[in-house]
């Protein structure tokens, strides 16, 4: 007898390593649920670090800013005031 083929004996007796129909619906259930949880969690901290990347975003456009007008406007330094860098 080939292990894959069905029996009517095997529907006679009960297999007791089988789980029921409502505890298998119980366990998947209960592990829905848990991902269910773990996906609000995981949205949760997209959230966040999207808020994060857009102070990020608005910070680094300040300072390209500031770069920008800083390296427009001309250099109010005399030279000869200077310190050589040995000083």
């Amino acid at each position: 007898m080939s292990a894959c083929s069905w029996n009517a004996q095997d529907q006679e007796r009960p297999n007791t390593r089988t789980v029921s129909d409502n505890e298998r619906i119980i366990q998947l259930e209960s592990i829905v649920s848990h991902l269910e949880h773990q996906l609000d969690q995981l949205n949760g901290v997209v959230r966040e670090l999207h808020t994060q990347i857009e102070l990020l975003e608005q910070s680094q456009q300040q300072f390209a800013d500031r770069l920008e007008t800083l390296a427009e406007e001309p250099e109010e330094r005399d030279p000869q005031q200077e310190r050589p860098p040995h000083y």
